[in-house]
């Protein structure tokens, strides 16, 4: 059970946790785990550790940075992307309801349709789209056919 605090002083129980929600990616659980003894290790006083700090913090950073990218990549194999467009990032219509989905990255998103275009501002990124779309739903891949359409 997951629900205390003590739940989330306990980093395997929570990553497990996460895993069987479907929220963590394997390669960002085995980072944290990795972390997770990393910590240890230096929560835990040992002599041989208050030596040489600059390499463990190091890999501890090295490990946090895995953990970003795996599982907050804004390009990547993730599953929550649609496959096979390249140089863009288009979210699965099946994944936009799923809880690590529909936290982190809806709302950082934007909705577009395939003829939507991208145009550089001062302050990053402005996105125009047509409004003319038929009022229908379409798979993913009919939304991968569209958008090689409309290059």
């Amino acid at each position: 059970m997951v629900r205390a605090k003590e739940s989330f002083d306990d980093w395997e129980r929570m990553v497990k946790a996460l895993v069987a929600w479907d929220v963590l990616l394997p390669d960002a659980a085995q980072a944290f785990r990795d972390l997770m003894e990393r910590r240890h290790a230096a929560v835990h006083f040992r002599p041989e550790v208050d030596d040489e700090v600059r390499t463990p913090a190091l890999e501890a950073i090295r490990l946090l940075t895995r953990v970003i990218e795996v599982q907050f990549a804004a390009f990547g194999a993730q599953p929550w992307f649609i496959p096979g467009v390249p140089g863009m990032s288009f979210l699965r219509k099946a994944s936009e309801d799923e809880p690590f989905v529909r936290r982190v990255y809806v709302p950082n998103s934007v909705l577009v349709g395939p003829r939507h275009l991208l145009e550089r501002v001062s302050d990053g990124w402005r996105v125009s789209d047509a409004d003319d779309y038929p009022d229908e739903d379409v798979t993913d891949d009919e939304f991968v056919r569209l958008l090689g359409e409309s290059a």
